[in-house]
């Protein structure tokens, strides 16, 4: 739901028709609980609305990625569909933006297009015994 004019609305931005039978999602911008760009709990809203409509959703990425709780919710609700699930990368999908992107069926790439997956990355604070916690983690 959107706020337009001080009024809830139905509207989706996010979901463009494409077709009778497909629609694309936008999932454009940094992946974050505090973001208006990008985050799970519009995510799952909007894709919920989507498969109640279309039987084909392509979902275009151009994302540097995010935080990675908010983007493993948005991979798991990719992950659960039983619709036809095409990614496109758009521009980048790197970091968590790359995981999501993995659970397309397929993922295609433009040439000049990227995906980037890096090793996990943490920090930890305290003492030798919670640090080395941390690294094990």
């Amino acid at each position: 739901m959107n706020i337009a004019n001080g009024q809830m609305t139905d509207k989706y931005y996010n979901i463009l028709p494409v077709d009778a039978d497909t629609c694309k999602i936008l999932l454009y911008g940094y992946v974050s609980s505090y973001s208006e760009d990008v985050n799970s709990k519009s995510f799952a809203n909007e894709f919920a609305e989507a498969e109640s409509k279309y039987n084909n959703i392509q979902i275009r990425i151009n994302s540097g990625g995010g935080d990675v709780f908010e983007g493993i919710a948005i991979f798991n609700t990719i992950q659960a569909s039983n619709k036809n699930i095409t990614i496109y990368i758009d521009g980048i999908a790197a970091s968590i933006a790359g995981i999501i992107a993995l659970c397309g069926k397929p993922v295609k790439m433009n040439r000049y297009s990227m995906l980037m997956i890096h090793r996990v990355k943490g920090s930890g604070w305290g003492d030798a015994a919670t640090i080395r916690k941390s690294a094990e983690d």
